[in-house]
């Protein structure tokens, strides 16, 4: 074999080898990647304080169904040391180079959960004011797949918002490395990227189906091998029949008791020091207190007597203002000529000071 043969022979081995992750890179199509992406929705926390709404965090979600239904991992809208945060506004994906907006409230006490399985089932209710949501808000759903379908060497691609880039989504690529299996149920092991923020955003396969929930990911502190895991989606069916079922609210009635109804929310929600809107906030509602409760008197005290002349039951209220003395000299004339026109006056009637 010549020389130019050996260098034709490598450059075909180069290109081969090299092929597959290429083809990796472009199994979705353009199309679906954009309907992918704009079916993952970003999902701010936030806690509710006397000012408004404080963000606390963000998470990653996905609009399964044309209602605004939203798929997501149940430690995005729940506290870590238990309970739940008051309320989670969803920002949709209108643009890949931009952060999104927030144009709804969904409150984490109205959803669905299952704290085993780590997902939630949530919808919008209220607009950013906290008013009833009445307008229809067109969603981009995304098609659900079979999870029970992949093996491992199949590819998998992760969409979210994670904390580390930025507030644009993120669209990373791997595989399905293979499949586990602990007290929280079955898990798919990916290569593609699951960090911070894309927590309960989507999993799809080659065809931009939904076929699983990124959860959380496994590392060694000695080692630079990052281990996704995704909770399939097959893992929620049983809660996306009951609420096709029943509904979103009977389903949480009947799995979680009554939901409590949501209070209202300030005119603007705060994020931070500076509202997130240019409007500045109305003052919060609070609710009537009760009214003042004092102590009996005691009639008798063995040692000083009694208090009843003592003790007032009813609140102080603040002194009015002192109002300044009239001014009683004129500046050309010094007080000691009018001191001394007094004595005078007081001398004549008799008395002195």
């Amino acid at each position: 074999m010549t020389k130019p043969s050996r260098i034709a022979l490598a450059l075909l081995l180069a290109i081969a080898v090299g092929a597959p992750s290429a083809a990796h890179a472009a199994e979705m199509p353009r199309k679906t990647r954009l309907s992918v992406m704009r079916g993952v929705v970003k999902l701010i926390v936030m806690q509710r304080t006397a000012y408004g709404y404080r963000r606390v965090g963000h998470g990653s979600g996905t609009v399964i169904n044309s209602s605004g239904l939203i798929l997501t991992n149940n430690h995005v809208v729940a506290r870590r040391g238990g309970g739940l945060w008051d309320a989670v506004a969803v920002a949709p994906t209108t643009s890949f180079q931009h952060s999104p907006k927030p144009v709804c409230l969904a409150f984490p006490s109205r959803a669905l959960r299952d704290s085993r399985l780590d997902l939630a089932l949530l919808r919008c209710e209220a607009t950013m004011t906290g008013r009833p949501l009445r307008r229809r808000i067109a969603w981009s759903p995304v098609r659900i797949g079979r999870s029970t379908a992949l093996t491992p060497g199949d590819s998998l691609f992760v969409v979210g918002y994670p904390t580390i880039g930025g507030g644009e989504i993120t669209f990373t690529s791997g595989e399905v490395s293979g499949f586990t299996r602990n007290v929280k149920g079955r898990w798919i092991k990916t290569t593609a990227m699951i960090g911070k923020g894309v927590s309960g955003g989507g999993a799809f396969n080659q065809h931009g189906e939904l076929v699983g929930v990124p959860t959380l990911q496994r590392w060694r502190r000695n080692e630079r091998v990052v281990l996704g895991l995704a909770r399939p989606v097959a893992a929620a069916r049983s809660m996306l029949a009951a609420v096709k079922r029943q509904g979103l609210r009977a389903a949480v009635a009947a799995r979680h008791g009554s939901a409590p109804r949501y209070a209202q929310a300030p005119r603007a929600p705060y994020y931070g020091r500076t509202p997130y809107y240019g409007r500045a906030p109305s003052a919060p509602r609070y609710e009537p207190l009760p009214p003042p409760s004092y102590g009996t008197p005691q009639r008798r005290h063995p040692r000083f007597g009694s208090f009843d002349g003592f003790f007032d039951p009813s609140p102080r209220t603040a002194r009015p203002p002192r109002r300044h003395a009239p001014q009683r000299y004129r500046p050309a004339q010094p007080p000691r000529a009018d001191i001394d026109r007094y004595r005078q006056a007081l001398r004549r009637d008799g008395l002195q000071i």
